[in-house]
């Protein structure tokens, strides 16, 4: 076998058989042209490749990653051990330094505040700083001493008329009189102390200083510091461009998917999206809770059994302290309902998923590939993933068979452990599939579903909404 090339009939390129594992490849990295590839190798290995070789001088990408990964942790255990060095004899002179050199210091303690210093001068300056005060002559306040000439300069900063006679200004609070020194501090005072919100989990109106504290103290809640509220500024359109073609896309998301199916070929020639690829889309066994997840989301997961939890109030259930604002939304009697019917849902984004799907048709998430149109997002980027790319990330841990849905894997695994969840109310007997106890109940006990759901197309009823979009496929 000849192990420079491997001819292939028909085919467009020439694989090459890799230099360090002999796998043919038909993505290849040069182990001779890179100065930087042939000196890692050699360091690692002690090879030495050649141009002048007649064997392959060529290595394929999963070795071209390990070689890269192995030559970086050597970099980093030798730094490490020079700074282990450094360190040792740092301590050592330190150490030395201390014997030969015994000076006692002395430490001067103010006996009105309790600091301390490493001087007379020091204590002395801050005595008269913060703790000796006098009186403006403008405003006949008592100001400490070390701050009496940033107090005058704000008299001047504030003269009116022709710069002669300095004039002290201070806004009062209309509501509650506190005196402050600038609109600005009146302002940020009003919104802080006099401004009430709506407590989400007992609807009780909170001042917005004691927000926070009130959801953390009470309902044990923690969350980001609250900024006054400002008007809100109008809204600017941004474009994402593809660096590859130069297209304009209005979404994040929108470019992503362009990139992804357009552009594939190309992308998949790089090392970085094949590890994205690679850790993105395959999947890891959680060792605590068994749960089968992807590979990136692997080690957030694992975080999350060890961050503290908090029991519920209302029911009493133990929840991870990071989700309970998400659980308390179960509890709370906020609602949004649908502006055309009587539907009312927890979450907001519910809502505008259901008017979009059952009032408005807005299905404005299109696929560049296909042309199918969806009603979010995330259900884009599923279709994409399965039917475009063929990516099968939910693998059965049974057999060698892989799935584009998780949906379809708990399906399937029913097969292996031969769970019945669907149970007939008249006979008791168990299914696997819902179609299954369907199809057993109009056999067996001649119960048909109600058709209620017809096609505007060739006139055709079925049982539910879902039901009839599946069967106007086959008309578009």
């Amino acid at each position: 076998m000849n192990l420079n090339k491997m001819e292939e009939s028909g085919s467009s390129y020439t694989p090459r058989v890799c230099r360090l594992c002999l796998a043919p490849t038909a993505t290849t990295f040069s182990l001779v042209e890179s100065n930087e590839i042939s000196g890692m190798l050699e360091a690692l290995t002690s090879l030495r490749i050649l141009p002048s070789d007649e064997i392959s001088t060529v290595m394929c990408l999963k070795c071209h990653l390990n070689l890269k990964l192995a030559f970086a942790i050597r970099q980093k255990m030798v730094t490490a051990e020079q700074r282990f060095q450094r360190r040792v004899l740092q301590s050592i002179k330190t150490e030395t330094n201390e014997n030969n050199i015994k000076q006692t210091e002395k430490v001067f303690t103010c006996d009105i505040c309790g600091k301390q210093k490493h001087s007379k001068k020091q204590l002395r300056v801050h005595k008269y700083s913060n703790h000796e005060q006098v009186e403006c002559s403008l405003c006949k306040k008592q100001i400490r001493k070390g701050y009496i000439r940033e107090h005058i300069k704000m008299h001047e900063r504030k003269t009116q008329g022709d710069g002669q006679i300095p004039v002290f200004q201070e806004f009062a609070c209309d509501i509650c009189g506190t005196w402050k020194s600038s609109e600005a501090a009146l302002r940020k005072h009003k919104n802080y102390c006099h401004v009430e919100r709506d407590c989400p989990v007992c609807l009780k109106k909170i001042k917005l200083a004691n927000y926070n504290r009130h959801l953390f103290q009470v309902h044990g809640i923690k969350v980001e510091r609250l900024e006054p509220e400002r008007a809100l500024k109008p809204p600017t359109k941004k474009e994402y461009t593809c660096y590859i073609c130069g297209g304009k896309k209005a979404s994040k998301t929108s470019l992503y998917n362009h990139t992804f199916t357009a552009h594939r070929s190309k992308l998949l020639s790089k090392p970085a999206l094949t590890r994205h690829v690679h850790t993105s889309h395959s999947r890891s066994e959680c060792p605590i809770c068994k749960k089968n997840l992807s590979s990136s989301n692997l080690n957030h997961h694992i975080r999350r059994h060890a961050r503290a939890t908090t029991v519920c109030e209302v029911c009493g259930l133990t929840v991870k302290t990071i989700d309970i604002k998400y659980h308390m939304m179960c509890h709370s009697s906020v609602v949004y309902k649908c502006d055309f019917c009587d539907k009312e849902f927890k979450r907001k984004n519910n809502k505008v998923l259901h008017e979009r799907r059952e009032h408005k048709g807005e299905a404005n998430f299109v696929c560049e590939t296909c042309g199918k149109r969806f009603y979010s997002a995330p259900y884009l980027k599923r279709h994409i993933s399965a039917i475009h790319l063929k990516l099968k990330p939910f693998a059965c841990n049974n057999c060698d068979l892989s799935f584009s849905t998780r949906n379809s894997l708990r399906t399937h695994s029913r097969q292996h452990t031969d769970e019945r969840p669907y149970k007939c109310d008249y006979c008791g007997e168990g299914f696997k599939q819902k179609v299954s106890l369907k199809s057993h109940l109009r056999s067996q006990h001649d119960v048909h579903e109600e058709l209620t759901c017809e096609c505007d197309t060739c006139g055709k009823k079925f049982a539910s909404k879902w039901a009839l979009l599946t069967h106007s496929r086959v008309h578009s």
